[in-house]
């Protein structure tokens, strides 16, 4: 009897870490979708950007006698080359969305995911999240390789929204706590928005805003945690900001918003 207790225990806690160790993937992999969709058009945390430069130091040597008559002759100088590193200040308003994307870093990013996603998947099998699903998700993957690999912005833009559609999916098929899924269910009506920003479809980017809004009531009415009031205050106010900014339908107003409200939820 006891013998039975230890092994029904044990494997509890095997069940236990293999849940927390899905949820940090997930949590990583949406992360890393999430960036690449911001990427597309130079959305970043930072608002500086890192420059390097290679500069020449001159050093002066020492002379040598060349005869007892000539005396000390200077030889001249040697230049070695040094590397300056520089922080520029960066601003999205002075971005230009229409510039050359960075397809590098979107193709290493996306093999990166691709790489991460095959680990992922096994764990979602043992978690018992439905095969289709995961094949679903699968195709989206080879679409979004794709889009990438052609360097296609608007396509790339569109299969990057639809991968980040799974994560709410997932976070329902595990069972996470229920604020992380009304936290994923916000993050992709927000991320919603910015593809119909981009687009310029002002109409969709008002209803995807209120409906991110909406989910985060449930969140802001709920609370409990006193420390979290003003975080919350705060990201009702940003919400309100980015519905105003809507109005004058300008796409880079509307990414200085939505960019300062999604480093506030992922704050909270």
């Amino acid at each position: 009897m006891l013998t039975l207790l230890v092994l029904s225990g044990c494997k509890q806690k095997d069940s236990e870490n293999s849940k927390q160790k899905l949820e940090n993937e997930l949590e990583y992999i949406s992360q890393k979708i999430f960036n690449l969709a911001d990427k597309l058009n130079n959305v970043v945390s930072e608002n500086y950007e890192i420059s390097s430069k290679e500069i020449e130091v001159k050093e002066e040597s020492e002379g040598s006698e060349t005869s007892s008559n000539s005396g000390s002759k200077e030889e001249g100088k040697e230049g070695k080359k040094a590397e300056t590193i520089e922080l520029e200040g960066k601003s999205l308003l002075d971005n230009n969305s229409k510039e050359d994307v960075d397809w590098k870093y979107m193709k290493q990013e996306i093999e990166t995911i691709n790489n991460i996603w095959s680990t992922i998947s096994i764990d979602l099998k043992n978690e018992k999240v439905a095969d289709n699903v995961i094949q679903s998700f699968n195709a989206v993957l080879n679409q979004t390789i794709l889009s990438i690999k052609d360097e296609n912005k608007k396509e790339s833009l569109n299969n990057i929204m639809q991968m980040y559609s799974f994560i709410p999916i997932f976070s329902r098929e595990i069972s996470l706590e229920n604020t992380k899924k009304i936290m994923e269910d916000i993050k992709l009506e927000l991320i919603k928005s910015y593809v119909s920003a981009s687009n310029e479809d002002w109409n969709s980017v008002a209803m995807y805003v209120t409906s991110a809004q909406t989910y985060f009531y449930k969140i802001s009415d709920n609370n409990e945690n006193q420390n979290n009031n003003f975080k919350i205050d705060k990201i009702n106010s940003l919400f309100q900001t980015l519905q105003n900014s809507i109005e004058l339908q300008d796409f880079q107003v509307f990414l200085l918003q939505y960019k300062t409200l999604i480093e506030n939820i992922n704050m909270l």
